[in-house]
């Protein structure tokens, strides 16, 4: 890549994340923290360490295997976005830079592809799949346009630093943020671009859109409202003359009855009118939120870092539905996938103990089920977080 920054990272504690250090071994492991992913009637993810699960759904929420198998068959693969299900096959963005298909009956590996011989970086973002595409991002700063059933690359796109979030496609248009601090949107055809816009700050979490419009949250505190057919902004909250946010919007939002709730490392979940973005709650949780929310029954469902589940709504009404910490075996779990729902029920994709957790949304009813993180090896890990990143000029 021309640029020539990069990004230190600190491990103080901010966002729980980057890395897991074996106890059996000298080198760093990633460990990822992938969500549940709902697709061809079945669930999946994919454990710390690399397991591929498929999941049954059961009554009220309980859960059980189907079978686990190895991403890759030679080495550890930790997935950090999601996974996408379609069309029978499993798609999986890796750490070590590859995407791989799989059969979504079985679980065995169909493809794979290294993103770029030339310059194959982390993929911390997840992945997209539209009319026969596969769309990804790589922490070179490129998003890469794959064919869904070879996995042979269509074309490439340069930004200017790397990207962490997931691509959105919409009418033709793929929609992607970059921690060179702009928004993209480029045809999703040929990869030209169509337009970009110049945020304040990089760009983690992903674009939400809806009736033409496209919702970008950046790590400079804001989140914009542009018009995704030329990417004019329409608002901005807060505004330029206003306080709010004091941390990062880390997580993508969820729109839920005319507002988007976002969810912010300072511990709060700002809802904006979409309408009046003057008109904006503030749910404190007294804990910081990465993971992605979710909405169910005209409510936002949102977990904080600690596992403390909250349902939050337009009117104010804010409910805390249940803390996952203590529940089984003492564990403390660290929750920061994002989240999923499917038939009332919440799924809960734990980093520190490798669990799934299920919550049915009216009973509160809950269940879990612990993964084999490392394929039936006895490695243990421990998770290694970073407080800020800092840009350094080499």
């Amino acid at each position: 890549m021309k640029n020539n920054r990069f990004y230190k990272l600190l491990a103080l504690g901010l966002f729980p994340v980057m890395l897991a250090v074996a106890s059996c071994a000298s080198a760093a492991v990633p460990v990822g923290w992938a969500g549940v992913s709902i697709g061809d009637g079945g669930l999946y993810t994919v454990s710390g360490l690399g397991q591929l699960y498929s999941l049954k759904a059961g009554d009220n929420g309980a859960i059980s295997v189907v079978w686990n198998l190895p991403v890759d068959s030679s080495a550890k693969v930790n997935v950090f976005g999601n996974i996408v299900v379609s069309d029978g096959r499993i798609y999986v963005a890796g750490y070590n830079g590859k995407v791989y298909s799989l059969d979504a009956a079985t679980g065995q590996s169909i493809a794979s592809v290294e993103l770029d011989s030339d310059d194959s970086q982390p993929v911390v973002g997840g992945i997209a799949v539209d009319d026969g595409r596969v769309y990804v991002g790589s922490s070179n700063g490129c998003i890469y346009a794959l064919d869904s059933i070879t996995l042979s690359r269509i074309w490439k796109f340069e930004t200017g630093d790397r990207i962490w979030s997931t691509p959105v496609v919409d009418q033709g248009t793929v929609f992607v943020g970059s921690f060179d601090k702009k928004f993209y949107a480029l045809d999703a055809a040929t990869g030209a671009k169509k337009w970009e816009f110049a945020a304040g700050g990089a760009i983690k979490a992903d674009p939400v859109i809806e009736n033409g419009i496209v919702y970008v949250a950046s790590f400079d505190r804001h989140i914009y409202a542009l018009n995704m057919t030329n990417g004019d902004l329409i608002w901005q909250y807060p505004a330029r003359d206003s306080s709010g946010p004091n941390q990062w919007f880390w997580a993508t939002p969820v729109i839920v009855d005319g507002f988007l709730f976002a969810p912010c490392l300072d511990s709060r979940v700002y809802a904006v009118d979409l309408n009046n973005p003057a008109n904006a709650l503030v749910f404190d949780l007294g804990d910081r939120i990465s993971a992605n929310p979710v909405e169910h029954d005209g409510r936002a469902i949102v977990v904080t870092h600690t596992g403390k589940i909250f349902s939050l709504a337009a009117d104010g009404n804010q409910v805390l539905l249940k803390e996952l910490r203590g529940v089984f075996d003492g564990e403390k779990p660290v929750a920061d996938a994002a989240l999923s729902v499917l038939d009332g029920v919440v799924y809960i994709h734990t980093l520190s103990h490798d669990r799934v957790y299920t919550m049915n949304v009216a009973t509160r009813e809950l269940h879990s089920i612990k993964l084999d993180s490392t394929g039936g090896s006895s490695q243990s890990t421990t998770t290694v977080t970073v407080t800020q990143m800092v840009t350094v000029t080499q």
